[in-house]
């Protein structure tokens, strides 16, 4: 199914929306594994969404998953607005928007966020997986990321069998860079095959991992396969998890950027350019 651009930010939205919690998501994985079906989960934030408005091969990417976790409280606030009253009358619409988009912005202070974060999913299939028996491969992240990950969590779940490898260095597009990355890539995948995981969680960023996953799922012999972002980071020990009161209120966009201050034009995308696009569809529907 595709959509033209113009419609695309509401049907994407919804779809994430439906995989707000785990409780929506884990049943599908345990459904997943039952059924020996194959299956790839891939998180959704406003950056995300931005680029696939500007890529309409990553928007299909998006459109095909599985699950699309709602891994933004941006994404909940448009939700929010687009749902309340349309006006047909465009000038009148916009100064109505203007007050609806305040109201769906504080709303966070109050509300339920309804984010699933791609890390926080993560660690619920590790620990579902590890009840099981089962096997799981982490492929990527930077330096030894997915090493460190992998003897972190060896040392908490002693009955989850897992494997790793950084894999190669790959553009935007999930294409490796250089012959020794090609190499590098071969290697990985054979390394998989021969492990037969029933999950590979693979940490490029985004889009890179999107593309990956997408180009690579029929030759990868695993069940589940989720795009993981910076979660080995976190993990490894090598980034801080946002303090308590950031999460709770919806900012840590807000943490990411005091830590962090070199993401500010990513940050901008997301709190700025984000809600102005969601305000311009809504004033054109």
């Amino acid at each position: 199914m595709t959509y033209k651009k113009d419609q695309f930010i509401g049907n994407i939205l919804k779809k994430a929306q439906n995989s707000n919690s785990k409780d929506r998501v884990l049943p599908f994985v345990r459904s997943s594994l039952a059924k020996k079906s194959k299956y790839y989960i891939l998180s959704l934030n406003p950056e995300i969404l931005l680029l696939a408005l500007k890529d309409k091969n990553l928007l299909l990417i998006l459109e095909n998953s599985d699950v699309l976790l709602n891994d933004g409280v941006g994404l909940t606030i448009a939700e929010d607005f687009l749902n309340k009253k349309k006006i047909e009358n465009k000038y009148l619409g916009f100064l109505i928007y203007l007050f609806q988009g305040i109201s769906s912005g504080l709303s966070i202070l109050y509300k339920d966020k309804k984010v699933l974060k791609g890390r926080d999913l993560f660690s619920e299939i590790v620990k579902l997986d590890n009840k099981l028996d089962l096997k799981i491969f982490l492929l990527g992240g930077k330096k030894d990321e997915a090493l460190r990950t992998k003897e972190i969590l060896e040392a908490s779940y002693k009955k989850i069998k897992i494997m790793s490898d950084p894999g190669p260095t790959v553009n935007l597009f999930g294409t490796p860079i250089t012959k020794e990355d090609f190499e590098k890539e071969k290697e990985a995948i054979e390394k998989i095959n021969s492990f037969k995981p029933n999950f590979v969680f693979v940490a490029y960023g985004a889009p890179k991992q999107e593309y990956w996953i997408y180009k690579n799922i029929k030759n990868i012999d695993t069940q589940g396969i989720m795009a993981v972002g910076g979660t080995f980071n976190y993990f490894a020990g090598n980034m801080k998890m946002p303090l308590n009161i950031f999460e709770s209120l919806g900012l840590e966009w807000l943490w990411r950027l005091i830590i962090e201050p070199k993401r500010i034009v990513r940050i901008f995308n997301a709190v700025i350019v984000f809600p102005l696009k969601v305000f311009l569809y809504k004033l054109s529907l």
